[in-house]
């Protein structure tokens, strides 16, 4: 269980939480949710005593290991399997000291431990989390160096939910996955054994892991049971009860103020008039805070331009390739009319991402014909485009450079209609939040009124208003927009038809998103299964699956030559002439090495029958 008691923190003399409250069951799956800048990721660093709360404690069992992601990626030579593996401490260092203690007794004591920890299902577990993260057979054996930094730290985020800890803490856990790896995820996190308690913006993800949410809300936590779309119930009629109440202190505040001005100059009256007034300020303090914390609404407003006829692009017999010889997308045929809401669906490294590229103009067909209108404007938007941003330099700064002929006042107000008014457009960017920054991005690639608007991973950092607000101004938007997102929720709202992008091919998606959620789960490439029903070649590639049966023939050969051994010492009658404490250690050894045999045995048999 966790249990906090009355806690406060401050940052720069601002309360993020004051006397706050909390308990969690041991074993409950929970969804951290709030505004950006709330407190969520700080409450995970008290958790994890990075942080000192300046009041109150956070308490939990002596005994609980805590996982958290890095967020620094894993890098190296090690390959992801062998990083993911390792990240198991107590296999890991077990099975080092099984190589070294010369002690026949703690050889014993550790068979046992590999046994009851199940050390043997280790290599199979560790694939089937990588093959669910997006990781083909092939990517498991590349060295790390040879990944971007996004893929590194879907690695990381294996490594901690393969160490199995008691409580496992998620901070945006599907801002590096795409749409397949985030289904596979959800899938195999709501049969997550222990305690879960992770921040995400994202309604679906929400919804399948959370038994529980808490809302962290006026500095403190509010513990909601069901998943999201129960809280939001709740909430309503909460809010409901909120706006009665709130009400009953206006119809209040106008009697008292009657008194107040009609008695308040009277010095007979004077102190019930003082009383109220008192009473007045104290209500409309109250209305204000309630107030302050409702009244955020945003809203993006994109720039209109002018219709174009369709097609704006065409494409017969295409090939899109970055090495000749290598194709990407072969004989692909499409026309994309000026409105379209299309949403691009497929595992990562299938092309979605290089057929963007080529709409924006960024990337030429190697084969085929294409026709693109010579008046179009396409906005595009990618993740690398923030992590481009000078921090030295302030919004206004990347603005101006891009719109060098308009007025200071032109920028200001561009900049304000995406959230940077009055002194936030002078803020150094690197100052600014990650939701900022994607805000600014926004600001940016829409300045010249682009007639096609191309979003991959948009959401990322985005807290719920603002993705409710960016999927509102695409609705509104006059022109056309293609989105690669792995917000389920998200892509419902935006988009009317769907591409699968797969196999070098496209194929138009006839079915609703929900079908293809089920196809992910039941038929696609990353078939989430639960670990404990899943067979070594469902989990890792060939190459693993012989590698692994190599290593355990060659351990059930060393374990026979002990056991024998074994056998030769208790049938020789010579032993038993002084052997009391002797036998008790040698038999404790001969039954530990027989059931490690019989889990080894087990093994290789299901490896031999998978290849079959």
């Amino acid at each position: 269980m966790i249990h906090i008691k009355d806690l406060s923190y401050r940052i720069g003399g601002r309360p993020l939480f004051e006397d706050a409250d909390l308990y969690i069951p041991e074993g409950h799956h929970v969804g951290l949710i709030g505004r950006n800048g709330a407190g969520k990721t700080t409450l995970f660093k008290l958790i994890c005593d990075e942080l000192q709360p300046d009041a109150g404690e956070i308490m939990l069992p002596k005994h609980w290991r805590i996982g958290l992601v890095s967020q620094h990626p894993p890098s190296g030579d090690r390959t992801p399997l062998e990083e993911v593996l390792a990240s198991d401490t107590e296999r890991e260092d077990l099975m080092q000291e099984l190589n070294k203690t010369p002690d026949p007794m703690r050889e014993a004591e550790i068979h046992y431990r590999l046994i009851e920890i199940e050390a043997h299902k280790a290599t199979s577990r560790a694939a089937l989390i990588l093959k669910g993260l997006g990781f083909s057979d092939e990517d498991q054996l590349r060295p790390l160096s040879s990944f971007s930094g996004g893929w590194r730290m879907r690695v990381a985020l294996a490594g901690t939910i393969f160490s199995e800890p008691d409580l496992l803490l998620l901070d945006e856990p599907t801002n590096h996955l795409d749409l397949e790896a985030c289904i596979w995820l959800e899938d195999y996190l709501k049969n997550y054994p222990k305690t879960i308690l992770f921040i995400s913006h994202e309604r679906s993800f929400l919804n399948t892991v959370a038994n529980a949410i808490v809302d962290l809300r006026n500095k403190e936590f509010k513990l909601y049971t069901g998943n999201f779309d129960t809280f939001i119930r709740t909430k309503e009629l909460q809010e409901g009860l909120e706006e009665a109440e709130r009400t009953k202190k206006e119809t209040q505040i106008k009697h008292m103020q009657v008194f107040v001005d009609r008695f308040g100059a009277k010095a007979s009256k004077a102190k019930q008039a003082q009383s109220r007034s008192k009473a007045i300020d104290k209500l409309k303090s109250e209305m204000k805070e309630e107030s302050n914390e409702k009244s955020f609404t945003f809203k993006f407003m994109f720039p209109e331009a002018p219709v174009l006829p369709p097609p704006i692009v065409t494409v017969h017999q295409g090939v899109l390739s970055y090495v000749p010889e290598k194709p990407v997308l072969q004989n692909i045929s499409f026309s994309l009319n000026p409105k379209l809401r299309l949403g691009l669906l497929g595992s990562n490294g299938n092309g979605k991402s290089t057929l963007a590229k080529f709409i924006v103009g960024n990337l030429k067909l190697v084969q085929g014909d294409t026709h693109r209108d010579p008046k179009l404007k396409v906005g595009y938007f990618e993740q690398y485009q923030i992590e481009a941003l000078r921090d030295e330099w302030s919004a206004y700064d990347h603005l101006n450079e891009l719109w060098p002929q308009k007025t200071p006042e032109q920028i200001r107000s561009r900049l304000g209609q995406f959230g940077f008014s009055g002194d936030r457009a002078f803020q150094k960017v690197g100052v600014l939040s990650g939701g900022e920054k994607t805000r600014l991005n926004f600001a940016l690639i829409t300045c010249e009124a682009p007639h096609l608007l191309i979003f991959d991973e948009p959401t990322n950092h985005l807290d719920m208003e603002s993705k409710e607000a960016l999927a509102t101004s695409i609705k509104n938007f006059k022109g056309g927009v293609i989105i690669i997102s792995h917000d389920f929720d998200f892509l419902e709202k935006t988009v009317e038809e769907f591409w699968l992008i797969g196999q070098k091919k496209i194929t138009p998606w006839k079915e609703s998103l929900k079908a293809y959620r089920k196809y992910i789960i039941t038929q696609g490439d990353n078939t989430p299964t639960k670990p404990e029903k899943v067979k070594a070649k469902n989990n890792a590639e060939k190459g693993i699956v012989e590698k692994r049966a190599k290593e355990l023939e060659k351990k059930i050969r060393q374990l026979h030559a002990e056991k024998k051994k074994i056998d030769n010492q208790l049938a020789d009658p010579a032993f038993y002439a002084n052997a009391s404490r002797e036998l008790q250690k040698i038999m404790g050894e001969k039954e530990a090495i027989d059931l490690e045999i019989g889990n080894l045995e087990e093994e290789w048999f299901s490896l031999q029958g998978d290849e079959g």
